[in-house]
Protein backbone atom coordinates (compact mmCIF):
# COMPACT_ATOMS: atom_id res chain seq x y z
CA UNK A 1 0.00 0.00 0.00
CA UNK A 2 0.96 3.62 -1.08
CA UNK A 3 0.83 5.88 2.76
CA UNK A 4 1.45 9.62 3.51
CA UNK A 5 0.63 11.36 6.84
CA UNK A 6 -0.11 15.06 6.66
CA UNK A 7 -0.60 17.17 9.83
CA UNK A 8 -2.99 20.12 10.08
CA UNK A 9 -3.76 22.62 12.21
CA UNK A 10 -7.24 22.89 13.22
CA UNK A 11 -6.90 26.63 14.65
CA UNK A 12 -5.09 29.55 13.18
CA UNK A 13 -1.08 29.33 14.19
CA UNK A 14 1.64 31.48 14.05
CA UNK A 15 5.40 30.36 13.78
CA UNK A 16 8.19 32.00 14.12
CA UNK A 17 11.27 31.71 11.85
CA UNK A 18 13.26 28.61 12.41
CA UNK A 19 10.51 26.76 13.90
CA UNK A 20 10.45 23.03 12.16
CA UNK A 21 8.69 19.33 12.29
CA UNK A 22 9.96 16.22 11.18
CA UNK A 23 7.52 13.33 11.01
CA UNK A 24 8.50 9.12 10.37
CA UNK A 25 6.25 5.81 10.04
CA UNK A 26 7.15 3.00 11.58
CA UNK A 27 5.09 -0.70 10.77
CA UNK A 28 5.72 -2.94 13.35
CA UNK A 29 9.06 -2.82 14.35
CA UNK A 30 10.65 -1.24 11.12
CA UNK A 31 11.28 2.20 10.25
CA UNK A 32 9.77 3.05 7.04
CA UNK A 33 13.11 5.84 6.36
CA UNK A 34 11.51 6.94 2.95
CA UNK A 35 8.35 8.64 4.99
CA UNK A 36 10.89 10.85 6.36
CA UNK A 37 9.52 14.16 6.29
CA UNK A 38 10.81 17.50 7.27
CA UNK A 39 9.16 21.69 7.29
CA UNK A 40 11.08 24.65 7.97
CA UNK A 41 9.81 27.37 8.36
CA UNK A 42 12.63 30.12 7.43
CA UNK A 43 10.37 33.23 7.90
CA UNK A 44 7.77 33.74 10.61
CA UNK A 45 4.07 32.94 8.93
CA UNK A 46 0.73 32.70 9.75
CA UNK A 47 -1.41 29.85 8.60
CA UNK A 48 -5.11 29.73 8.77
CA UNK A 49 -7.31 26.88 9.99
CA UNK A 50 -6.88 23.98 8.28
CA UNK A 51 -3.87 24.40 6.65
CA UNK A 52 -1.55 21.85 6.14
CA UNK A 53 1.96 22.44 8.01
CA UNK A 54 3.80 19.04 7.67
CA UNK A 55 3.86 16.15 5.76
CA UNK A 56 6.25 12.53 5.31
CA UNK A 57 7.71 11.67 2.69
CA UNK A 58 9.74 14.52 1.77
CA UNK A 59 11.64 17.71 2.85
CA UNK A 60 10.35 21.28 2.47
CA UNK A 61 11.77 24.89 3.15
CA UNK A 62 8.36 27.04 3.54
CA UNK A 63 7.05 29.18 1.50
CA UNK A 64 7.39 27.62 -1.95
CA UNK A 65 3.99 26.41 -1.50
CA UNK A 66 0.86 28.71 -1.07
CA UNK A 67 -3.23 27.98 -2.27
CA UNK A 68 -5.39 31.24 -2.88
CA UNK A 69 -7.16 30.00 0.79
CA UNK A 70 -3.54 31.17 2.65
CA UNK A 71 -0.23 29.34 2.79
CA UNK A 72 0.65 25.73 3.40
CA UNK A 73 3.13 23.19 3.13
CA UNK A 74 3.39 21.20 -0.05
CA UNK A 75 1.21 17.67 0.04
CA UNK A 76 2.68 13.88 1.22
CA UNK A 77 4.65 12.27 -1.17
CA UNK A 78 3.07 8.55 -0.77
CA UNK A 79 5.40 5.45 0.14
CA UNK A 80 5.47 1.92 -0.03
CA UNK A 81 4.20 0.28 3.18
CA UNK A 82 4.54 -3.35 3.08
CA UNK A 83 1.35 -4.96 4.58
CA UNK A 84 1.51 -5.99 8.10
CA UNK A 85 0.18 -8.41 10.49
CA UNK A 86 -3.53 -7.52 12.25
CA UNK A 87 -1.91 -6.61 15.47
CA UNK A 88 0.90 -4.88 14.20
CA UNK A 89 1.20 -1.19 14.60
CA UNK A 90 1.59 1.72 12.49
CA UNK A 91 3.30 4.62 14.02
CA UNK A 92 4.20 7.99 13.69
CA UNK A 93 6.85 9.73 14.78
CA UNK A 94 6.12 13.39 14.77
CA UNK A 95 9.21 16.25 16.53
CA UNK A 96 9.10 19.62 16.08
CA UNK A 97 10.78 23.15 17.85
CA UNK A 98 7.36 23.97 19.32
CA UNK A 99 6.75 23.42 22.84
CA UNK A 100 3.68 20.66 22.78
CA UNK A 101 1.78 18.83 25.39
CA UNK A 102 0.07 15.47 24.57
CA UNK A 103 -3.57 17.59 25.15
CA UNK A 104 -2.20 20.34 22.74
CA UNK A 105 -1.13 18.28 19.90
CA UNK A 106 -5.16 16.28 20.26
CA UNK A 107 -6.95 19.90 20.60
CA UNK A 108 -4.90 21.69 17.69
CA UNK A 109 -3.74 19.36 15.43
CA UNK A 110 -4.97 16.66 13.12
CA UNK A 111 -3.85 14.41 10.51
CA UNK A 112 -4.59 13.60 7.20
CA UNK A 113 -4.53 9.64 5.78
CA UNK A 114 -3.36 9.63 2.24
CA UNK A 115 -3.44 6.70 0.36
CA UNK A 116 -3.91 6.39 -3.71
CA UNK A 117 -7.28 5.74 -3.45
CA UNK A 118 -8.54 7.98 -0.86
CA UNK A 119 -7.59 10.57 1.40
CA UNK A 120 -8.90 10.95 4.83
CA UNK A 121 -9.08 13.41 7.55
CA UNK A 122 -8.76 12.31 11.47
CA UNK A 123 -8.88 13.79 14.39
CA UNK A 124 -5.84 12.94 17.13
CA UNK A 125 -7.22 11.64 20.54
CA UNK A 126 -4.65 12.04 23.80
CA UNK A 127 -4.69 8.50 24.26
CA UNK A 128 -2.82 7.79 20.91
CA UNK A 129 -0.36 9.98 21.62
CA UNK A 130 3.01 9.04 24.17
CA UNK A 131 5.55 12.05 24.97
CA UNK A 132 8.91 11.22 24.55
CA UNK A 133 10.14 14.43 25.87
CA UNK A 134 10.89 17.44 24.46
CA UNK A 135 9.02 18.06 21.49
CA UNK A 136 8.88 14.20 20.11
CA UNK A 137 6.11 12.42 20.09
CA UNK A 138 4.82 8.92 18.40
CA UNK A 139 1.43 8.52 17.85
CA UNK A 140 -0.20 4.86 17.48
CA UNK A 141 -1.92 5.36 14.22
CA UNK A 142 -3.60 1.89 14.91
CA UNK A 143 -5.59 3.43 18.13
CA UNK A 144 -7.04 6.42 16.31
CA UNK A 145 -10.51 6.92 14.55
CA UNK A 146 -8.10 6.32 10.58
CA UNK A 147 -7.41 2.41 12.20
CA UNK A 148 -10.52 1.03 10.19
CA UNK A 149 -9.70 3.50 6.85
CA UNK A 150 -5.76 1.84 7.12
CA UNK A 151 -6.79 -1.77 7.81
CA UNK A 152 -8.89 -1.60 4.54
CA UNK A 153 -5.99 -0.25 2.78
CA UNK A 154 -3.62 -3.55 3.62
Amino acid sequence: MQLGIELITLAPLMLAASSWFELLLSAGHRVIPESFGKDEYIYPVYLDSEARIAATGRKCLFLNHQNLNGYQTGPAELVQVQPVEPNTHLFLFLSSSLSLTRSRLAEEFALSIVTACAQSRVPLVENAIESSGSGKFVIDLSALPASAVLASSF
